[in-house]
């Protein structure tokens, strides 16, 4: 009786084991490793509590909006600026700052794009965000059209890091499936800036002067730079991944650590294994 018995035991272990090499060389295959790396992604979305993914997505859209404000900026308030005899400006002095703010963005594109990859997201967003606001506090005092040309073209510089920031987050922080939906935000953020500039201050110079209103402007943008770099783009604490129920841990380095805890180690379960099936 116990010969049929012990038969059946090792063609169960055969079958087993057939089936565990199957399996193991069908989730080394490109396509299952494809498919995990999918579902791996999603479960980490899903795992991610929503305050924090809004939080993300406020990481890069901020930055934008507060750079597309500051651009925007001097244009919504052109009318009083050329309107101010003090500047002394006229058609053909506001078209050359204007000239000189389109062109310091195409060389912005190109010069900001190196750069933040050399020296980080974070150190970047400090110098094009801190810049714009001394540029509001400059254009409270500026003289003339030379004032007014520097001023714009370092505001049109600063400019072109938002979106290219923007991008570095989105990649950093979203899977590539989210990627369209992160972009649709940023391209909203870019124009909602612009909007709340020419809307708000185009709107405060009827109680307020243009001076005021750009110093009043300084401090907005400054905050702007705390809340992204003091808070939203603060490195995550990593969590350690729970341990599956019913799975002992052991600690690799320790390998007396499954004679402590009552059981075989696994060579000596093997070996009994291999007894019980010979006899």
């Amino acid at each position: 009786m116990a010969g049929p018995a012990v038969r059946h035991s090792s063609d169960n272990h055969s079958f087993n084991n057939h089936n565990g090499g199957s399996s193991s060389s069908s989730s080394s295959s490109p396509v299952g490793g494809a498919m995990s790396s999918k579902l791996e992604a999603k479960e980490a979305a899903v795992a991610t509590p929503r305050r924090s993914r809004i939080w993300d997505h406020l990481a890069y859209c901020t930055p934008q909006f507060a750079l597309m404000f500051a651009f925007s900026m001097p244009i919504a308030l052109l009318g009083a600026l050329a309107d101010d005899p003090r500047l002394g400006l006229d058609n053909s002095s506001i078209n050359s700052a204007l000239a000189v703010g389109s062109m310091m963005r195409a060389v912005g594109k190109g010069v900001n794009g190196i750069t933040v990859d050399i020296v980080g997201v974070k150190p970047f967003l400090t110098v094009v965000l801190l810049g714009p606001s001394l540029c509001a506090i400059a254009l409270s005092f500026v003289q003339g059209q030379t004032g007014l040309i520097a001023v714009l073209g370092l505001l049109a510089y600063c400019n072109t890091g938002g979106w290219l920031c923007g991008c570095k987050i989105i990649e950093s922080r979203f899977t590539k499936e989210e990627w369209g939906g992160c972009f649709s935000f940023l391209a909203t953020c870019s124009r909602s800036g612009t909007m709340a500039a020419r809307i708000g201050l185009g709107g405060l110079l009827a109680f307020m002067s243009w001076q005021a209103i750009t110093l009043t402007s300084a401090p907005l943008l400054f905050g702007a730079w705390v809340f992204v770099t003091q808070v939203l783009l603060q490195p995550k604490t990593p969590t350690a991944p729970a341990a599956p129920t019913g799975h002992l841990v052991v600690n690799p380095q320790d390998p007396d650590a499954l004679d402590r805890s009552g059981q075989d180690r696994p060579h000596q379960r093997s070996h009994g294994g291999g007894g019980g099936g010979g006899g």
